[in-house]
């Protein structure tokens, strides 16, 4: 919430792809009148600072930081480039927050490790599904538990969706 508490800031994507910052957008939200407002284009992972910024990733893939008018819902100046930090390696998730005197402290990490599917029992015994390694996001079970949706994460970031049929062991 911006300050005031009256106003939503939030990220849109198509799909199921809001880490895709250069498909993404930022937009603000009138909680009373439910008016939306484009705040950014091509931007994802927003945070709004108390010094009147907002921190955000863009479609490049850079950590950036712009001055905004939290009354007009707009930039006050041009976004920036964060100095002497790395291009972020996952768009996946970014891990950063902001305090009230504008220090950021945020986490670059390396893609997801590659790993293997397993269920877990209530007892804790691990059952191997798949020994096939990926850097596996999002998982979720059919209903009938006999096929996993998953989207594997590429090095660039990006992902597909992989589907493994449990009862054919593909």
């Amino acid at each position: 919430l911006l300050p005031g508490g009256g106003t939503l800031l939030y990220g849109t994507a198509p799909g199921d792809a809001y880490w895709e910052c250069r498909a993404a957008k930022i937009h603000a939200l009138d909680l009373a009148s439910r008016k939306e407002t484009l705040v950014l284009d091509h931007a994802c992972f927003v945070r709004y600072v108390e010094t009147g910024h907002l921190i955000f990733v863009t479609a490049d893939n850079r950590l950036s930081i712009a001055p905004f008018n939290a009354m007009t819902l707009e930039l006050a100046g041009p976004p920036r480039q964060i100095p002497f930090q790395a291009p972020l390696r996952s768009r996946r998730f970014v891990n950063l927050v902001a305090a009230a005197d504008g220090t950021i402290v945020y986490e670059i990490g390396p893609q997801l490790p590659e790993s293997h599917l397993a269920w877990l029992d209530r007892a804790g015994k691990e059952t191997t599904v798949s020994d096939q390694a990926h850097g596996f996001d999002y998982a979720r079970v059919s209903p009938t538990g006999d096929r996993i949706a998953e989207v594997i994460s590429g090095p660039d970031g990006t992902g597909r969706i992989w589907m493994y049929d449990v009862s054919r062991g593909q």
